[in-house]
């Protein structure tokens, strides 16, 4: 082993004990190659280091954190592909599904009194769980996508515990992706998006479950503060992109380019926008900003949950939307967002040859789980669940 390579290993496990990288990592850095797989050293001071802020891209199962994420990450990519280490960004990819399982399993742990004395009892503190569950959130967020000097992670509902993250990441950053409830549930209902304690065919229900679980993200964003948590309506997002990208690009510290603005063309890509093919909101993402699904929800919804609305689900008029409305008026779009519109109607084989296309690939098929569940259900398991008995 070389002095160089020592002394960068020991810089490294000085700056943050918990964070060791290996010697290879240290030696493949110091030749100044871009990392395999992994981040660059100073990011696993992820405490104290700016240039390492995580960013969370967060939201309600079918908000469209997806599009967002593809936004972003192309302009990441952009930047990563030209200067690896002097780079300020970072790479989304798909959603991990077990950082919010592993941030739920710990809140269940502090909820039960028994479990906690158990595991003070065991020696392990606030300061050693804290770290663990930072550590393997680190973890799963640098190694499940390409190397980036910057974070970002899109599982949807983590921000339900979002005041929680930010202890584990104090310089972390929070997108609140909102969009109108009856749209989301809607998209959640006709996707067949499986999630924990919603029936799926009962719609007053999932509006209120909608309701419940918005109601909490909404209390954590603003706990966090605005320095930290930026809502991002979706609406406005697709009537007026470049609007909304520069707020985004400008509230998350990264230069501004163009690219952004046709994240379509870059799907699945070298350097592009790697896209899940497990993920329901996956052929979306490869149009064009249009505007097609803004109202697919009106007329799909039964009367009576209609005409309760604004009973049933009362956090659409905290957060602005018209509970009466349908459809609501969310405003005129932007020229070109229009003109995307009419080009996606036009030819609706073309795009969804695309779909089965991305849908189909043959490469990384993703492999066949055993289905234990009886109900055959993938589930998205973030619901308000009733705490496990310990």
């Amino acid at each position: 082993m070389s002095d160089h390579s020592r002394n960068i290993r020991t810089k490294i496990h000085c700056a943050n004990p918990n964070l060791i990288l290996s010697l290879a990592l240290a030696q493949e850095t110091a030749s100044g190659k871009p990392p395999s797989r992994q981040l660059m050293p100073d990011c696993f001071n992820y405490s104290s280091n700016p240039i390492c802020i995580a960013k969370f891209l967060l939201g309600y199962e079918g908000t469209a954190t997806a599009s967002l994420s593809s936004f972003i990450e192309k302009r990441q990519k952009l930047l990563q592909s030209q200067m690896w280490l002097s780079s300020t960004c970072g790479v989304c990819g798909q959603e991990t599904r077990v950082i919010p399982r592993i941030l739920q399993l710990r809140s269940h742990w502090m909820k039960s009194e028994k479990e906690s004395v158990r595991l003070v009892e065991a020696g392990i503190t606030k300061e050693v769980l804290n770290g663990a569950i930072a550590q393997f959130c680190l973890e799963i967020i640098a190694k499940h996508g390409d190397p980036a000097p910057r974070l970002c992670n899109k599982d949807p509902l983590t921000l339900k515990m979002g005041t929680y993250v930010i202890e584990l990441f104090p310089e972390a950053k929070f997108l609140f992706m909102v969009r109108d409830g009856r749209a989301t549930v809607h998209s959640i209902i006709s996707r067949k998006v499986t999630i924990t304690g919603f029936d799926l065919s009962n719609y007053r229900q999932c509006m209120t479950k909608w309701n419940q679980a918005i109601q909490t993200m909404h209390d954590q964003c603003k706990e966090i503060g605005k320095e930290r948590c930026m809502m991002v309506y979706y609406e406005q997002l697709v009537l007026h992109p470049e609007e909304w990208m520069r707020k985004i690009l400008h509230f998350l510290d990264i230069p501004w380019n163009d690219s952004v603005l046709h994240h379509e063309e870059f799907i699945n890509k070298e350097n592009g926008v790697a896209l899940s093919k497990v993920e329901r909101s996956s052929d979306q993402v490869i149009k064009p900003v249009n505007l097609e699904a803004l109202s697919k929800w009106v007329d799909h919804i039964p009367e009576d949950v209609v005409r309760d609305m604004a009973e049933i689900a009362p956090m659409l008029s905290v957060l602005g939307y018209d509970p009466y409305a349908n459809p609501p008026d969310y405003g005129k779009p932007d020229s070109y967002v229009q003109e995307n519109t009419y080009k996606v109607q036009a030819n609706p084989q073309m795009w969804e040859h695309k779909v089965k296309e991305l849908l189909n690939r043959d490469e990384n098929q993703p492999p066949k789980a055993n289905n234990i569940n009886n109900n055959n259900e993938d589930e998205d398991d973030y619901g308000n669940n009733k705490e496990r008995k310990t």
